[in-house]
């Protein structure tokens, strides 16, 4: 089951529809009103249409500025179905009729797309069909779907529709019948954002939450037990042991990755020291081998958890890239509230029996641009049928861009505070391929200043920016193998001339270089442009990260070709038409296809476009080529792909060739930092052993570069250096306390092993 819509009227800060009411004809509105509101539309002031609220799947992200409404959404999801009771404080506080008594109590609605196999395990708990209403007329919703209605009185109304049925079926549920209905759906699961783990837990308390199942007499029997007498000496103890939901989460962990209970924790407590260190170490293990920290926390991929029991407490360190181990308590709030989220996230669907339906309000709390970028990845593998877990859908509400996934525009519902009574309102779904109205939903004061810095795609253009867009979108949806918009940065040079300018400040940037793939024509000004680029930073021509789009057309290797000529003459004109009518050309004014693909095998296609453009409007400016482009992917979603597969067959070089220059960027960029880094641990060695060292200490140096530089060389390259220095200054034989003889040339030799690292694949 997928949840698709939450349908919402005098909840909160939503009221009803107004703007569906204001359009629509007093004749014909009882056409128009929803299945469940018919009963209330004896009059037409009585009709109050619901707000549709569209939620996507996998995922969906709730944007918009403070006050409008997104933690009642979430909240009203978790409501309807845990079937809280409303409260008079859930009354929309722009209802007319403002107490729960009468007829404003709230309504939360959820409506879910039925998979195969889900009609049938719905069916019987429905009730008896003989005792269901049935309707003339199907609803506005085309397809085959549950609603639930909570009205608040303990039980759903349910309205069911299928493609085969112009009916819809009505069904009252009692409190009993909603219950077992409710446990059906995905089981709504709320992250909390003050729920992290703790530095350390008590014994004690892992004891209290192991036996809370347990009969009072058993823990009584438990308690006057010698074997542990050192951990509660009375009931009263027991009792009176507060009990934190860090605790919790942390013995959650424990008894899904070591099967911890109270039988266990007996034996920990009377283990010996070396046994309890032992049990640390598998219990380690195995979190790891459920969490692995380092492969979802970007900022340090050498980041590692580590539990330490003994037989008082059990603690819990993080070990970072710098070998130093830390309790959580000394780290940063961010780190620990991600680490709070990702064991809440996993444990939920390791411990679930059901789907689930993951609620989070604000995830972006207390986490950097990058730290947000990893809680997305965890969103996004949760929600994928292969994580090996119970599946998610995942609605979330945000301020952050870095939240909002690019690749799929569609997965976001934007909410807006109405300027009177009118309450929250949708706004519609033209938004999906625009960025303003996103962009004012999360209230940003916009900047084109690029930001360079990880992988960077250089492009010529707006054109060129909206194509790699929208073909990463395209392959977004359909496939696996597409450019993540989230991992890169697009760069709109603005023309030719602006491209120098940034590679100039990219190769200028202090400390590591930024990494740069360019994209360009190959026409004159392109041509020129990648030969000036080259005399400015030979790095990107040797690197191969200049790319030209004629490599991706056999027939227009060499030849003259712009970014317009990747697509088949066929659809870009179909696009061409499309914006000239929009913009207000009649049919009858536009060129013909046949002129139009004949004259493209002569010319450049944006050539031929500009001709057409003032042939049919008078004016060549008209020739908005971002927007033809953005039209050719829109028409490309529609039609039939097999119509286009030249132009695929395009797109997926293109993807690939990208695809492999940006990881290869992302991989030059990891190794130049570990050669950094060991080159700043023999200038910090230097300083403190300027003159002469023990071969104790040139050996320890070694070791820590070993340690730094196979995290990304080629195995074995690193190695063989390092050993051939060790033998070379006699550092193997056992005289670590001698000194070393020749300390200059040995600096030299650990300067120059940073030299020896080579790129993995």
């Amino acid at each position: 089951m997928k949840l698709t819509e939450v349908l919402l009227r005098s909840y909160r800060s939503f009221n009803y529809d107004f703007q569906k009411k204001i359009t629509t004809k007093e004749a014909n509105y009882p056409d128009c009103a929803s299945l469940w509101e018919l009963d209330e539309c004896k009059a037409f002031d009585g009709w109050r249409p619901w707000v549709h609220v569209p939620i996507n799947f996998p995922t969906t992200s709730i944007i918009g500025l403070n006050e409008c409404g997104k933690s009642h959404l979430i909240n009203a999801i978790y409501k309807c179905l845990t079937l809280e009771e409303y409260l008079p404080d859930d009354v929309c506080r722009y209802s007319l009729e403002g107490d729960i008594s009468s007829n404003g109590t709230p309504g939360i609605g959820l409506r879910w797309i039925l998979e195969e196999g889900d009609n049938e395990i719905i069916a019987p708990l429905l009730g008896d069909p003989e005792s269901t209403e049935e309707t003339e007329e199907r609803s506005e919703w085309h397809g085959t779907s549950v609603v639930i209605i909570h009205r608040g009185t303990g039980g759903f109304e349910v309205f069911v529709e299928t493609q085969e049925s112009q009916r819809v079926r009505i069904h009252r549920l009692t409190p009993e019948q909603s219950k077992q209905l409710r446990d059906v759906f995905p089981k709504p699961v709320i992250i909390e954002r003050s729920l992290d783990l703790p530095a350390s837990v008590k014994i004690a308390s892992l004891f209290k939450i192991a036996l809370e199942r347990e009969e009072e007499e058993e823990i009584a029997k438990f308690i006057e037990s010698s074997q542990n007498r050192n951990i509660f000496d009375t009931v009263d103890d027991f009792n009176s042991l507060e009990i934190l939901s860090q605790d919790r989460l942390l013995f959650r962990l424990l008894a899904v990755c070591a099967s911890l209970d109270y039988m266990s924790l007996i034996r920990i407590t009377g283990s010996t020291q070396s046994g309890q260190k032992t049990f640390s170490v598998q219990c380690t293990e195995k979190v790891e081998q459920l969490i692995n920290l380092s492969h979802w926390w970007g900022q340090d991929v050498d980041a590692r958890l580590d539990l330490n029991f003994t037989q008082q407490n059990v603690s819990v360190t993080l070990t970072d890239r710098t070998g130093h181990w830390y309790g959580l308590a000394d780290r940063s709030q961010g780190m620990r509230y991600f680490l709070g989220c990702l064991f809440q996230l996993i444990l939920a669907t390791k411990e679930s029996g059901r789907s689930l339906l993951i609620l989070s309000d604000e995830p972006d709390f207390a986490l950097s641009a990058v730290g947000q970028r990893d809680l997305l990845r965890v969103f996004r593998k949760l929600s994928m049928p292969d994580m090996g877990m119970q599946h998610a859908q995942i609605v979330f509400s945000t301020h952050s861009c870095e939240l909002i996934d690019p690749n799929f525009p569609s997965r976001v519902t934007i909410l807006r505070k109405g300027l009177y009574d009118e309450g929250t309102t949708v706004v519609e779904a033209q938004h999906n391929r625009l960025f303003e109205p996103v962009r004012s939903a999360l209230g940003q004061r916009g900047s084109s200043l690029p930001f360079i810095d990880g992988a960077n795609l250089l492009v010529e253009g707006e054109t060129e920016r909206v194509f790699i867009v929208r073909m990463s979108q395209y392959f977004a949806e359909t496939r696996k193998n597409y450019i993540d918009l989230a991992d890169i940065s697009i760069i709109d040079a603005g023309g030719c001339p602006g491209m120098l300018g940034i590679v100039g400040t990219a190769k200028s940037m202090p400390g590591d270089r930024a990494y740069l793939t360019v994209l360009l024509d190959n026409d004159e000004t392109g041509r020129t442009t990648a030969e000036e680029i080259v005399n400015l930073d030979s790095y990107l021509n040797k690197s191969k990260q200049i790319i030209t789009v004629d490599q991706f057309m056999e027939e227009g290797i060499g030849k003259d070709t712009e970014i317009e000529d990747m697509v088949s003459p066929r659809l870009y004109f179909a696009a061409l038409n499309r914006a000239l009518m929009v913009g207000g050309v009649a049919e009858s004014d536009l060129p013909s296809a046949d002129a139009f693909i004949q004259a493209v095998t002569a010319e450049p296609m944006a050539d031929v476009a500009e001709k057409y453009v003032e042939q049919s409007t008078g004016d060549p400016t008209n020739y908005d080529k971002p927007n033809v482009m953005k039209l050719v992917f829109d028409i490309l979603e529609e039609t039939d792909s097999a119509e286009h597969d030249e132009f695929i067959d395009r797109l997926t070089l293109i993807t690939d060739s990208l695809r492999d220059r940006i990881a290869a960027n992302t991989l030059q960029k990891r190794h130049d930092e570990v050669r950094r880094a060991m080159r700043q641990r023999v200038q910090t060695f230097k300083h403190a052993h300027p003159v002469e060292c023990t071969k104790y200490n040139a050996s320890e140096l070694l070791g820590h570069l070993r340690e730094l530089g196979n995290r990304v060389s080629a195995p074995g390259v690193l190695d063989t250096a390092i050993d051939a220095t060790t033998e070379e200054f006699g550092l193997a034989n056992g005289l670590q306390s001698d000194l070393l003889g020749d300390h200059s040339k040995f600096v030299q030799a650990a300067y120059t092993l940073s030299q020896k690292l080579t790129i993995t694949t």
